[in-house]
């Protein structure tokens, strides 16, 4: 949840394993505010790839400088329909 508004440098790196007859993969960071539930969820980024790598592992990277209100809370959705593993790290939860 963003604390205070202002622009913020957001950013997210994804490694995954799909399968070898997979074609596309989005990944996307959303936005959605509690306080305004009629805003519903709103695309801030978004990667669509159709790229094949031999050994099956992709990389996507994405990130922007955002203006971002109070309580806004950010996600990042990944495609599953083709993909076996995601491969995660260990990064700061926030680093504002």
């Amino acid at each position: 949840m963003v604390p205070r508004a202002g622009y913020y440098f957001i950013y997210s790196v994804v490694t995954f394993k799909c399968q070898h007859n997979s074609k596309t993969h989005i990944h996307l960071i959303t936005r959605q505010h509690k306080g305004r539930p009629n805003a519903g969820v709103q695309q801030l980024l978004l990667r669509k790839s159709s790229e094949y790598a031999t050994d099956g592992f992709y990389t996507s990277f994405l990130s922007g400088v955002l203006q971002l209100k109070s309580n806004d809370e950010i996600s990042v959705t990944l495609t599953k329909d083709s993909i076996s593993k995601v491969y995660a790290s260990s990064f700061p939860r926030r680093t504002y």
